[in-house]
């Protein structure tokens, strides 16, 4: 195996990448803009309007978050927030727009959030930091990115009206997932078969001698986060209820290439959600070959590395039992971090979903301490609002199910919206979009009392 070490971007936005010329090992980021310029092509020339082909791409497009796909802190996806967002306040100046339930309830979130960033400005907080004005600016980035998702949710429940509208968003966003999840297995072949070193490639975690790859993600641990959002969708629904089938299972199998402990925990939860949904839910009747398949694909994980286990366990003991050691400043999932944090900032710290760590570099990966260190009290408003919604959300499904059940996507996006908290408590992806997808198109469904088969009506 060829000596291995951290391949990281030598770029920091798009001008920069095409400034450096062709480069072999840039192969995986050329091959993500092939797949951006031909999702581009087929949803633009598809016959769906406007407004569908706008929230296609701010999804779909969700998935490129290299350096190569930013400009200015923002990425691709942004940029078609952006013009979401334009698009939606010219229409509010000229005719009134439904603000559905849970838009109400993002709108609130927005508020709080920047009237608690200005106040934290304004007291001088960011000032405890060596460059606080940088700070600010980049927590006031992840506001807007707030401010404009507002705008997308009011976007598509407000243009999303019937079911081959879905089909159209979902059809490009889960593809568009296996394409960047093929072209991470080709690095991979690269790499293990003939050599060749690409970019994103770097260590997997603690002293792991496995590399992983970040396909079109900064490294391989970003995407895994990535790589769950889109395997559900494969899934086919059937009365009985979801059937496997092998492109699900196919993928499955190469996404645990990644060697992400983010990606194997989300996968877990996952599939814990869709045991539930099949058993309690749709009342399957094959849940012995559903559980056979699931231990089939864990046990293909754990033949394929038993080093990562042997490594895993190595990383556990030493922050367990080791803390002070080589994991000395790395406050990873340990509760001290919270007490410190808020200690030292009572008020919270600024939201910023990457900057969660503390003037002196001290960090933490935990999402829920994360959220907490960060808003402070302004936490607990936000984790009621949440909770409030994704209740009333799974109510109002499991009280239509014999409608919903038949509809296709929505017992996907059930599972994931099961799947999805636990995911945010032990991670922070709050705001990348494809976590969002699941509950706007639970909200889409759920909202018209009749709920039609061949429609989605607003009110």
């Amino acid at each position: 195996m060829p000596y291995l070490f951290e391949l990281r971007p030598s770029y920091r936005n798009f001008l920069e990448f095409i400034s450096c010329g062709f480069r072999f090992e840039f192969i995986n980021i050329y091959l993500g803009f092939l797949v951006i310029a031909f999702l581009t092509l087929w949803v633009c020339t598809s016959r769906q309007n406007t407004h569908i082909k706008l929230i296609t791409l701010y999804f779909s497009l969700s998935f490129f978050t290299n350096f190569a796909y930013q400009m200015y802190r923002a990425r691709f996806f942004d940029y078609i927030g952006i013009v979401i967002g334009l698009i939606v306040i010219s229409i509010l100046l000229l005719h009134p727009l439904k603000i559905w339930r849970g838009g109400k309830t993002l709108f609130f979130l927005m508020i709080i959030l920047l009237l608690h960033i200005l106040i934290l400005y304004i007291a001088g907080y960011f000032d405890r930091y060596e460059s606080g004005d940088k700070v600010f600016l980049q927590r006031m980035v992840m506001i807007f990115r707030v401010v404009f998702l507002f705008f997308v949710v009011l976007y598509f429940m407000n243009f999303v009206r019937d079911q081959g509208q879905i089909d159209f968003i979902v059809t490009a966003f889960k593809y568009t997932g296996a394409a960047c999840l093929l072209i991470m297995v080709f690095q991979e072949i690269l790499f293990f078969g003939f050599g060749y070193e690409s970019t994103c490639l770097n260590f997997a975690s603690a002293r792991i001698p496995l590399p992983r790859f970040g396909s079109i993600s900064i490294e391989g641990g970003h995407f895994g986060r990535l790589i769950p959002t889109f395997l559900v969708y494969f899934l086919v629904p059937r009365k009985a209820g979801l059937k496997i089938t092998a492109a699900f299972f196919l993928l499955v199998f190469l996404s645990l290439t990644n060697i992400s402990i983010s990606l194997y925990g989300y996968l877990v939860f996952i599939f814990l959600s869709m045991i539930v949904v099949n058993l309690f839910v749709c009342k399957i009747h094959r849940l012995k070959l559903f559980i056979s398949v699931l231990i089939a694909t864990i046990a293909g994980a754990s033949v394929s590395f038993p080093v990562y286990a042997l490594r895993l366990w190595d990383k556990i003991s030493a922050l367990l039992f080791k803390y002070g050691d080589q994991y000395e400043r790395f406050a990873f999932r340990k509760p001290g971090f919270v007490y410190k944090s808020l200690s030292e900032f009572p008020l919270g710290i600024g939201f910023g979903v990457s900057n969660r760590h503390l003037p002196d570099e001290s960090f933490t990966d935990m999402g829920i301490y994360a959220l907490i260190s960060q808003t402070s009290i302004l936490s607990i408003v936000i984790i009621l609002l949440f909770v409030c919604y994704w209740f009333l959300l799974l109510r109002r499904f499991i009280k239509y199910k014999r409608d919903l059940l038949i509809k296709p996507y929505a017992p996907h996006s059930f599972i994931m919206a099961l799947a999805i908290p636990f995911i945010f408590i032990f991670d922070i992806v709050w705001l990348y979009p494809g976590y969002i997808l699941p509950f706007l198109i639970l909200s889409a469904y759920t909202r018209s009392e009749e709920l039609p088969l061949d429609s989605i009506q607003v009110k």
